[in-house]
């Protein structure tokens, strides 16, 4: 009982002042979407790779997205179709082979 586990939140960070879009990017403050299902869902908290596409675009055209809980490597599959560059880290052995399976085969 109790609330539903409907949101989860975005941290965003730069180093040094962010790097400004031209044109200006705005991204939505609310984004939605469902879990992969199926076949298609390989780890337990995986995002839709249509909201993380979204999300990587604040970093510009061939920056840097850096993903500290890499998982089966959403972020990173996203980051590679949207032309930016990826660091993903991730502590399971099992899910850092199927993350470096995921991005050789989205590159």
């Amino acid at each position: 009982d109790g609330f539903r586990r409907e949101c989860e939140y975005v941290l965003w960070g730069s180093r040094g002042d962010p790097l400004r879009h031209a044109p200006t990017i705005y991204l939505p403050g609310w984004l939605e979407g469902s879990q992969p299902r199926g076949k298609a869902r390989v780890h337990i908290t995986q995002k839709p790779e249509s909201i993380m596409r979204q999300l990587v675009q604040i970093a510009p055209a061939g920056g840097l997205v850096l993903d500290p809980c890499a998982g089966s490597c959403t972020t990173g599959v996203a980051a590679l179709a949207e032309g930016r560059r990826f660091i993903g880290i991730e502590g399971s052995p099992t899910y850092a082979t199927t993350g470096r399976e995921r991005l050789t085969a989205a590159a």
